[in-house]
């Protein structure tokens, strides 16, 4: 038995440990299959609702803000964000600013379908005036799941003055990007 151990490990030597050979280039490594970034691609409108890239956007981490910029005259905001559900996985989201600026109570709610559509409404309460100005109405937040380029886009979409008239408004959205 001691014999056959000493064989063993003297041939295991005399080639080498039983590794390496060759010296060649090691095989490269694949290029990544998942996305790693994520971009939004918005043009801002002199008045109205848009979708913007918020700030705590990183990675494959996709936050948007549906801001307001120089709107009048507006207690309240009913619309579908319509996302590319193939690319983006809908996380949650956070009130803005917008329409509580002025210390007003808000209401806000955000209905995920599951199909790519969240619906969305915020108002102020209460016996208070509507608002005018800018600021962020509402941050969505998204995680990319794979590679690819799709729409954001606003639908449905309304606009309440304070009296209960419709305020009329541009609503723009944008472009997503997942890249790899």
């Amino acid at each position: 038995m001691k014999r056959l151990l000493w064989f063993g490990l003297f041939g295991l030597l005399a080639c080498g440990g039983g590794g390496g050979g060759g010296g060649g280039t090691p095989a490269p490594t694949p290029p990544p299959t998942g996305p790693s970034s994520v971009a939004l691609e918005a043009t801002a409108p002199t008045s109205g609702i848009f979708v913007q890239r918020g700030g705590g956007s990183g990675g494959t981490r996709l936050e948007v803000e549906v801001r307001a910029v120089e709107v009048s005259g507006v207690f309240g905001l009913a619309f579908d964000l319509v996302f590319p559900a193939n690319l983006l996985s809908y996380q949650g989201f956070a009130e803005g600013d917008f329409l509580g600026a002025d210390g007003a109570e808000t209401s806000l709610q955000v209905s995920d379908t599951g199909s790519g559509r969240l619906i969305v409404g915020a108002t102020r309460l209460g016996q208070v005036g509507a608002m005018t100005g800018s600021g962020v109405v509402v941050t969505l937040v998204f995680q990319a799941t794979t590679i690819g380029t799709g729409a954001l886009s606003f639908q449905a979409n309304e606009a309440i003055g304070g009296v209960g008239e419709e305020v009329t408004l541009t609503w723009s959205g944008g472009t997503v990007r997942v890249t790899g």
